[in-house]
Order: C-alpha cells, then structure tokens, then sequence
C-alpha cells in the first residue's frame, strides 16, 4: 500500500499514523470491492423502491439498534418527524411494524417483520454473491490471508464492543 501524500485526508485519518494508514487502506480495499463488484444487491436495492436511509433503518431494526422513534432519530442524526415519516413508508410496505408500547402509550415500539427479514436476507445473499466473485480473483494465498485477518479482526471487534455489536 503506497503512502499517501501529507494533504490526502486519509494520510493518517483522526486516528493518526498507521491507525489512520490502516483505515485509509481498508477505505480503499472497501472501494475496489465495489467497483469490481457486478452491483447485483444494488440492483436489488433499486428494485425494491427503498432509500438508502430506508435501508439503514431496516438494518438498525434488525440489529437491534433502534427501538422507538427517538432512538431511530438519535442513531440517524434526523428529526423525528422524518423518522416518523420513513417509518410510515416502511409500515405501509409492510417491512416493519409499529406497536404502542406497554408502559407509555405514547411510544411506539418498532420491529421488522417477516418481510422486512426476507428483504434484507435477500440483500445479504446478493451481496455475499457479489463479493465472493470479486474475491475468486484473488490467489488461494491472497484469499486465506485476508479471510484469516478479517476473522480476527471481527472477533477482537466483537469482543471490545461487547454484546452491542450484533452482525448478519
């Protein structure tokens, strides 16, 4: 990986140094992978008629990020009203639901349903897909090294993040 020029922003990134170097690269692994990738999940994506904030809120919903309204709001650095909004979009696609909550019925509790499930287990399946023809490019040795280093990044990840990180 080439160093990057003093006034490139992700010469060292807010980490600084080779923290910094680190996550330039990996922005840059991120960014080969999709423009070698054949955009199957992306077509996926515009097909089903949902933003990408849409998206997003199905993702936090299914992690468990986001509960309520306020929550949502929070996490997206949106009003609730333009939560309330995406989420009426959403109901009325019949990917989520939006429940009072027993103790305070003036919240509402949010939860995918079983569509919503099957939309991002679609997307999911589409992406894998995408990214393992990308990745059988790469040598058998090229291959295990970044499988064996991205497995124990994500088990260092998880473990330092605790029970918060959920993935799919």
């Amino acid at each position: 990986m080439p160093r990057r020029a003093a006034g490139d922003p992700r010469a060292a990134g807010p980490a600084g140094g080779a923290v910094g170097e680190l996550g330039g690269a990996l922005q840059d692994l991120i960014a080969l992978l999709g423009r070698a990738s054949d955009g199957g999940w992306l077509r996926l994506m515009h097909k089903s008629g949902l933003t990408p904030a849409q998206l997003v809120t199905l993702h936090m919903l299914e992690r468990g990020d986001a509960e309520n309204v306020s929550r949502l709001a929070d996490r997206l650095g949106i009003t609730r009203g333009a939560v309330s909004h995406l989420i009426d979009r959403l109901v009325h696609l019949r990917l989520v639901t939006r429940e009072e909550a027993e103790t305070d019925r003036r919240r509402k509790h949010l939860a995918l349903t079983p569509a919503g499930r099957r939309l991002l287990g679609r997307l999911r399946h589409e992406r894998v897909g995408d990214l393992s023809q990308v990745l059988a490019r790469l040598s058998v040795e090229a291959r295990a090294e970044l499988e064996g280093a991205v497995r124990r990044t994500s088990d260092e990840l998880r473990r330092s993040l605790g029970a918060r990180v959920q993935t799919g």
